[in-house]
């Protein structure tokens, strides 16, 4: 055959493109390896103790751990591992079982109020030693083949060292995405490619085969993580992680509500139905301006009844007070109860209140049970939802508290949670107008709440009092003077008067709608 110049010009481009075309696989391993060794060191040493722990000093912690225990990984696989590419593949699947389970396990623990810190030490250890022996048998069995190939100095061109820098970053981030449940499971999906790749790889470049039960074990992981991140919609909707402005770290859902915790470097929150029920960083400004002011004031204060709370939080305050013999909680869902019972971080907050024998949890719809009970209290506390809609604004109505207003004894005192005075003052002034006409004195006061505003409540009196003194309640809110409660700045006061809500005329809800508008 003879060959033209043509030919002869195109062999040695050809053969560029071959030698080329050699080094591209290892490569592009040793790539998407570095960016997913990246993701599950930042996902299980840094995201998750930062999130379901919630403390500043936990990553440094798990951090130095981890590190600590990829130096052990190192040196074990320097001394043992003879064959680089079989012990890779191998080390892969150690690393992808490691990392996809850390994110159910720190979920479960933080769910059923198991020590967290332990199982995210436990779990950094596992994850350092099978992170830092995958380095190093990846450099091993690949280092050499990619400096002969000159394969690295493929990565010095524009695109491509944006390209690697794109592939850590999605995988150092991808929790941020998908939540820190689904983040473990997907970086763990990548180091089992990885592992299935790895004896395909070693035939590519040494023409020899290993490792067939290591790639068909690899693959059955990948297959049983694609399962378990389908199966994280029944966890963690994916429809919640947006929601929030925190990532979800724990979410249930009951026929009545929903309640989720989000978790960010300030704290942990907790939200009922998509509302912000209390966060860590300042809940005690809300439920001591909730409960210390109504408690002081009353005459008597033995029998204690709390619409909504459930958290444990209100209660805690309320058991402060020896006087109190008994606390009626009365909420539409128990669930909210169950997860403060069971979760550390709500039990520490509310020291266990919600296991005193004072206290009795009774699950029903508030308004239909002030109509079927007979029972009488001294302090009423009302801690529901805003009036957003009208399934809410029932309870904002004159039907509603007069049905209140019976069930307290002829002295006795209420206090309702009535939205924020600044941000919806007619609507807080119709709250106002509402208990008068259900023929409760009421007495408006205000607390600044970091993560919810300046808050408004309102006590509500039986019988008329000539001045109400909050003197004599233990002094809170960062040196705030109680007698500074009852002060309503002209800039917070309603310039329309705010009309009686009724539960044919629910004005509360329109007025709030409208207010929230602007």
């Amino acid at each position: 055959m003879v060959r033209t110049e043509a030919d002869l010009a195109s062999t040695p481009a050809e053969s560029d493109a071959a030698a080329t075309d050699i080094g591209a696989p290892p490569l592009y391993f040793a790539v998407l390896t570095t960016a997913a060794l990246a993701g599950a060191g930042h996902e299980v040493l840094l995201v998750q103790p930062s999130l379901y722990l919630s403390t500043a000093a936990t990553p440094w912690l798990t951090g130095v751990t981890g590190l600590g225990a990829a130096a052990v990984g190192v040196l074990v696989v320097r001394q043992r591992a003879r064959d680089a590419f079989l012990a890779l593949a191998w080390a892969l699947v150690a690393a992808s079982l490691a990392v996809g389970t850390s994110g159910p396990a720190a979920y479960v623990a933080f769910a059923r109020g198991l020590p967290s810190a332990a199982v995210s030490l436990a779990w950094s250890v596992v994850t350092g030693v099978a992170v830092g022996a995958v380095a190093t048998l990846a450099l091993r069995a690949l280092g050499l083949t990619l400096l002969r190939l000159e394969a690295p100095w493929r990565l010095v061109h524009p695109f491509r060292l944006l390209s690697v820098a794109v592939a850590c970053a999605v995988a150092a981030g991808v929790s941020s995405v998908v939540g820190p449940l689904r983040a473990a499971i997907a970086v763990a999906m990548v180091l089992a490619a990885l592992g299935a790749w790895t004896p395909m790889l070693c035939f590519f470049l040494e023409r020899r085969t290993i490792a067939r039960r290591a790639r068909w074990v690899s693959l059955g992981l990948f297959a049983g993580w694609l399962c378990a991140f389908v199966a994280c919609e029944w966890v963690v909707p994916t429809a919640e992680l947006g929601q929030t402005p925190n990532p979800v770290v724990f979410h249930r859902a009951s026929e009545r509500g929903k309640v989720t915790v989000t978790s960010g470097q300030e704290g942990l929150e907790l939200w009922l139905d998509g509302r912000l029920k209390a966060s860590t960083v300042d809940e005690r400004r809300y439920f001591e301006a909730l409960v210390h002011p109504i408690v002081t004031v009353a005459p008597h204060r033995s029998r204690v009844l709390v619409l909504g709370g459930g958290t444990g939080l209100a209660e805690r305050e309320i058991l402060r007070h020896p006087e109190v013999e008994s606390v009626t909680v009365v909420l539409v869902d128990r669930a909210v109860t169950e997860v403060a019972k069971t979760q550390a971080w709500l039990r520490r907050r509310s020291g266990d209140a919600l296991l005193s024998p004072r206290v009795t949890v009774i699950e029903h719809e508030p308004i239909v049970w002030l109509g079927a009970t007979n029972e009488r209290f001294d302090v009423a506390i009302v801690d529901l939802p805003d009036p957003e809609t009208h399934l809410e604004g029932k309870n904002f109505t004159r039907y509603f508290y007069r049905k209140l207003r019976e069930r307290l004894t002829p002295d006795g005192v209420c206090v309702v949670q009535g939205v924020s005075p600044f941000a919806a003052p007619t609507s807080f002034d119709s709250i106002v107008a509402t208990l008068r006409a259900a023929e409760l004195e009421p007495v408006p006061y205000h607390a600044a709440v970091p993560t919810l505003g300046d808050w408004g409540f309102v006590l509500g009196f039986v019988q008329a009092r000539a001045r109400v003194s909050f003197e004599g309640a233990r002094p809170w809110l960062s040196g705030t003077t109680v007698e500074e409660l009852g002060y309503v700045p002209r800039d917070m006061r309603a310039k329309r008067l705010g009309r009686p809500a009724t539960l044919h005329d629910q004005s509360v809800v329109e007025e709030l709608e409208r207010e929230q508008a602007h």
